[in-house]
């Protein structure tokens, strides 16, 4: 999925299984998930050293920050353990 708006800075969700936490929570494919923890995640990189850090420090849950279309960002705690 690409972004065609160069303002908007962020993951970009591809696919989401509806059993997952994320999925049980609303997310959805074409949601930008613009932070993670507070850390701010411009690439899929940033995103995934934002996971591991949250993994490595023992936390069970992340704070994402979401954009969904034209709507205020919003924030959704997403558990990690059933991944």
């Amino acid at each position: 999925m690409q972004i065609t708006d160069a303002a908007v800075r962020g993951v970009v969700v591809a696919s989401v299984d509806p059993n997952s936490d994320a999925g049980q929570k609303g997310l959805q494919p074409g949601d930008i998930i613009l932070s993670i923890n507070q850390t701010v995640t411009p690439t899929p990189e940033a995103a995934a050293t934002a996971l591991d850090a949250a993994r490595r420090s023992g936390r069970n849950t992340v704070l994402l920050l979401v954009r969904r279309g034209n709507t205020p960002p919003a924030y959704v705690g997403v558990d990690l353990a059933q991944q």
